[in-house]
Formats: C-alpha cells, structure tokens, sequence
C-alpha cells in the first residue's frame, strides 16, 4: 500500500498541487523556504492533524488536502478498520480528505464520506508514520514502543492469546457486576417483598370473591324490602283477585276457540301457553329465594369486614382483586430467584478466577520473552546508530509495573494493572552523547535525531511493521559524507518494505531515490507560489549537481551527480 496520489488547494502559499507518488524510497529535494516542510503539513492535515485557519491561503477562504493511497487490498489492517466503522469500500484504493476554513472550521473525509476528526487521524495514524519537525512522531510516545519490540521479538500468537483472554475476562466481569447489581437489588428489596407476599397471603383473596360479597351485602342489608317485593310479585301472579295467572288462563281459552276457526294464531297459543310455565317458574324462584334469606348480623358484620380487607389490598396495590393475585405470584417468582442468582455468581467467579489465572501466567510469559530480547533489540538499535553518525548511542528497553490497589492481578508483593497487552509497562530510554544519563525518548528535542532513531527502529523492523508510509524530514540534519550515504541506503532498504518519502538536502541519499520530487517556488503577479515535479533523469542529474555544488553548476558537479547515480542504478547499495 502506498500514497500514490496528493491534492493540495489554497494551503498556506501552494494555490494548487496535484502529484502522484510511486512505491519504494522516493526523495523530495528543494532551496531552503521552497515549501518541501508546508506539502509534509499540508498531508498531515489529511491526516488528521490540527491546523488553525492560519494555513488558508491569503485571499481565499477554504483550503483543502486530499489524498490517495492505492494498494489497500494488501493491507488488512486498513481493510478492518474501513469494515468497522462502516466506511465506504472503494476496492483497492482508499482517499482521505480534509477540509478547512479561514475561521479554521474543518470538516474530514474518507472515501467521501464525512467523518469525526478523531476517526481520520486513528485511520492516519494506520497509514503513515511521519518523523521530523512535526508533532505526528509515533516514537516520542512510551505507549508505542511495546509494538515496536513486540514486533522485533515476533510476539504476534503471545499478544493475540494474552488479549482474548483480557477481553474475555473483561466481558465476564461486565456479567458478574450485572448480576451482582441485581442480587443487590433483590437484598434491597428481598424484606419488602417478604412483608408484601405475607399481607396478601394472610388476607387470602380468591378470584371474583369481591363481586360476591358485594351482591351478598347488598341482599343482607335489603331483606325486608326484599321480603315486601317477593310478596307483591306473588299476589300479582296468584295470589290477589284477577291475577295475572287467572287472565292468562281466561286468554288462552279465548285463544283456542280463535285457534279452532283459524290456525293463523296457533304460535301465540304456544306462547301464552309457555307463559304460564314462566310465571310458574318465577313464583317458584322467588319462593326460594325468599326462603333461602336468613337475616344475620354476624354475616353482615363478617361480610364488611371481609370487603374492607379486600379494600385495603386493591388500594395498597392499586388495582383488582386479579391484579393483586398477579402481582402476588410475581412476588413468590422473584423470591425464588434467589438461590438462583447466588450460585450463578459463585459458578461465574470460580470460572473468573480461573481465568484471570490462565491470563496472569500468559502475561508473566510474555513479560519474560520481551525482557530476553529486549537488551539483543537495544544492541542492534545501538549498531544502526553508529553507522548512521550517532556514535557512542546507547540505547535501554525500561520495563516496570503500574500499581493498582484494587487490581486482581499480584507479582511478587506488587498488586499491578493488567491491560490486552499485558502486564508490562515499558519505554525506551538512549544517550547519544558518550558520558550523558539514559533519558527518555520524548526528551530528544533534535529532529534529526528522532529521525535516525526511528528510521534505525524501521530498519531492523523492516516487514514487521504494518504502517505502508514512512516520511522522514530532517533526517540529514548534521550529518555529510560516508554517513549521508549510510542513511541514504538504510532508506533504500526500507523502501523495499514501504513506501519511504524523504525531504533532504544532501546529494548522497537523493541519489540513492527510486524517484526523484523536487518543490519549486515562484512569484507571478506579485504572490508567491509553491509547486512540485517529479524529475526526469536530465533533471535528476542536474538537481543532484547543484546540491553538490551549489548554485554554481560546473561540469565536475554534474560527473560527480552521474557518478552518484550511476552507483545506484548499479545496485552499489551497501548491507
């Protein structure tokens, strides 16, 4: 994967820029103040890095940098992350865009689509590794270096093994705290319940039991006037003169003399007829309705008693007599989960001890496999730097603990924090001054340096390392003769791994590109423009003889840039 295209809009004194790049060890030359440092910033704000609206050119009100990186299918790590966040899949290339106003508002892209600042630099910071005068150094920060060794001791089983059983862990105490958050809600809650279930189980309310007692009550305390009622209704069907049974037998003589001369009224016959049967019937259930009241007032008293029982529990509940047995078998369901929920606690944390066990001893393991590489990584990091003119460099691997008091992870005496990528904690220390202290690594405050150290790391980590673009600027701050050309061919070898794009003023490594940029700048009606080419190999020859000699050009410059060249088309390139 590599960058092979870039786009650049109204950024600072470029008014347009459209380049394309080519795979393997690329070097951009360029006079002091030609703009090589503003095109690096100007991909880093495609990148995702944070610029005020002081970068829009003068005049303008937007600027914009896009750029585009082919070869992805190759790289599974940019194919995971465009899966995961939902990314558009544009095959085999990938482009990444940013926008920004005078105002310095900014609005980011990948494949078109917009995203959050924070999602275009984590995709950045996938890509391209870019060393020098700028803030995007991945080596000034400790939290990298452990993927540096891990890396060079090839870790890559260890570090999967040690992070699923971290995130199984993880996943398994998110269960427990659910659980034990509701065992302690059911203990909040337990005595309430216990108190509820007994009330109603002491009143013992059975189904449609209030309908009854309310039409039993409402008898009870009307039986005279249910005893007057019955008796008028029986003496209107029998029992007074010209009743209505007496009228009904007068009509259905009358009805079947009627029915002897036309049978058209034969159906009201058989009604008259089952009318009689039916005011029977009623007279007979009034009789026994009426017999079967015995006026009690202990059954009354026991009756009101009962409902205001009854009363109570739907007004405390808040619903039915149906409604409050619901909730009681709701009650005896959730204090029966009880013994439940206690031994899946006790089953989840004998499995979580096991495991944090089985972490623990994998960790340990790792622990122990990067400190028997870690002084072999500083040694071949020290050997780098004395060819690439830091002499007497040492350089230390720094392994320690974090100290956590609640932790479930102990060394020795030492409760430690424990993380997917172990228990470690380290970070690289170097002095490259003979007789100075070790320091760390964020303390270099040379670009120069920072860069040959990183590029001394790239170098032994050369097809290890998963980011595709390395961009080195100030590299060659310092540094001249055989040792330029030393840097020159740590470069060229890393090419054959990644993309390298270097910024450098020296004839030695420029040579020594697969390809050759050079960024010009001009003035034409009074404003000032940046611009970038790739260089033919007249051109090439000429560039490299005017950083030999400056800008006087003589005829030894241009044999001395045909020598150079020629030794790396000749493959000259020392191991």
């Amino acid at each position: 994967m590599y960058l092979s295209r870039l786009r650049i809009n109204n950024f600072a004194i470029i008014k347009a820029i459209d380049i394309s790049f080519r795979e393997g060890f690329s070097v951009i030359t360029g006079e002091t103040g030609a703009g090589k440092s503003i095109i690096i910033d100007a991909l880093s704000l495609a990148l995702g890095e944070k610029f005020s609206g002081d970068v829009v050119r003068t005049g303008e009100k937007l600027a914009s940098v896009e750029c585009h990186f082919a070869g992805v299918r190759d790289n599974l790590k940019v194919g995971d992350f465009i899966s995961k966040n939902g990314l558009p899949n544009l095959g085999d290339e990938l482009k990444l865009k940013r926008k920004i106003t005078s105002a310095g508002k900014t609005r980011s892209f990948i494949n078109d689509r917009q995203v959050n600042l924070s999602v275009l630099r984590e995709l950045g910071n996938i890509i391209v590794d870019l060393h020098g005068q700028h803030d995007h150094q991945a080596l000034l920060y400790d939290e990298n270096h452990i993927e540096y060794l891990d890396l060079y001791a090839g870790l890559k089983d260890h570090l999967v093994e040690v992070r699923d059983l971290f995130y199984k862990i993880a996943r398994m105490e998110e269960v427990l705290k659910l659980l034990k958050d509701r065992k302690r809600l059911f203990d909040e809650k337990k005595e309430l319940w216990e108190f509820q279930l007994q009330e109603i189980e002491k009143v013992r309310p059975e189904p449609g039991e209030y309908e009854k007692l309310v039409e039993e009550k409402k008898i009870l305390e009307n039986a005279e006037r249910v005893y007057q009622l019955s008796n008028e209704v029986n003496a209107l069907i029998y029992d007074s003169d010209d009743s209505i049974f007496e009228r009904l037998q007068v009509v259905e003589k009358k009805l079947q003399q009627l029915c002897e001369i036309s049978s058209g009224f034969n159906d009201y016959l058989e009604e008259i007829s089952n009318a009689r049967f039916l005011l029977r019937e009623l007279s007979e259930r009034i009789a026994g309705f009426v017999s079967s009241i015995d006026f009690d007032r202990e059954r009354l008293d026991s009756i009101n008693s009962r409902l205001f029982a009854l009363q109570q529990l739907t007004k405390k509940y808040k619903g039915s007599i149906e409604e409050v047995l619901r909730y009681k078998d709701e009650l005896k369901e959730k204090l029966g989960e009880d013994e439940g929920l206690d031994r899946k606690i006790e089953k989840l944390e004998e499995q979580l001890n096991r495991l944090r066990q089985e972490y623990l001893s994998c960790a340990i393991e790792l622990s122990r496999k990067r400190k028997s590489v870690a002084r072999d990584f500083g040694k071949k990091i020290e050997e780098i730097l004395d060819r690439l003119g830091i002499k007497g460099a040492r350089f230390e691997v720094k392994f320690g603990y974090i100290e956590q008091s609640n932790s479930p992870y102990k060394v020795g005496d030492n409760t430690i924090k424990a993380g997917p990528v172990g228990i470690d904690v380290l970070h690289f220390e170097i002095s490259t001054n003979p007789g100075e202290n070790l320091k760390p690594l964020s303390n270099i405050v040379s670009g120069g340096e920072v860069s040959r150290i990183m590029l001394a790391i790239k170098s032994i980590l050369a097809g290890r390392d998963q980011i595709p673009v390395l961009i080195f600027d100030e590299i060659d701050t310092g540094i001249s003769g055989r040792i330029a050309r030393v840097v020159g061919e740590e470069l060229k070898k890393l090419g054959f791994h990644h993309q390298v794009l270097c910024i450098t003023h020296l004839p030695q490594i420029a040579s020594l590109g697969d390809s050759h940029y050079k960024v010009m700048k001009y003035v034409e009606g009074g404003k000032t423009y940046t611009t970038i080419k790739e260089l033919t190999s007249d051109e090439r020859v000429k560039e490299i003889a005017g950083l030999i000699g400056g800008k006087e050009i003589t005829d030894t410059n241009v044999l001395q840039a045909k020598e150079l060249l020629t030794e790396h088309r000749e493959g000259k390139v020392h191991g």
